[in-house]
């Protein structure tokens, strides 16, 4: 449902825009007041932008919004174990490229022995998508102390 709902955030911006480029922010925003809303069954669930996502290509928003939510909701599900915590999107420019982060201060990761050969739907959608924008993708530890932080590099030229 929260994947059908992303889609058509990003449709209804673009409807009423008629601009190669979308603003993305407001996207971002409304992505995550859902995904706080319905991932964390039990708990109080911070969902917040750090940053801005300035215009991202009209061809690479939809795709974009899948993506963020897809990990916005790995972070409730998985790093909060659907409790209280914080997930935080940190989306920032580099030489035409588009970095995110989204960081949790949940559980963390398991040992690697348990993640082989077990990658859920979602990241498999992610790993799709980033993949069709020619972009990497990587999972780890948060630098900035516990939980987890998934790592997004597309390019926007």
């Amino acid at each position: 449902m929260s994947r059908v709902a992303a889609i058509a955030v990003v449709h209804e911006i673009l409807s009423q825009a008629f601009d190669e480029e979308v603003a993305f922010d407001d996207v971002a925003d409304r992505i995550l007041h859902m995904v706080g809303e319905v991932a964390a069954t039990s708990g109080i669930v911070v969902a917040r932008r750090e940053g801005s996502f300035e215009l991202i290509p009209a061809d690479v928003a939809t795709s974009l919004s899948l993506v963020m939510t897809e990990l916005c909701q790995n972070a409730v599900e998985h790093g909060l174990h659907a409790s209280s915590g914080t997930v935080i999107v940190r989306p920032r420019r580099e030489e035409g490229r588009l970095i995110l982060e989204v960081l949790d201060d949940g559980v963390g990761l398991p040992p690697a022995s348990e993640l082989t050969g077990r990658e859920s739907l979602g990241l498999s959608i992610v790993r799709t998508l980033i993949n069709d924008m020619g972009g990497s993708f990587n999972l780890g530890p948060n630098p900035e102390g516990r939980g987890t932080r998934a790592r997004v590099v597309v390019s926007l030229r």
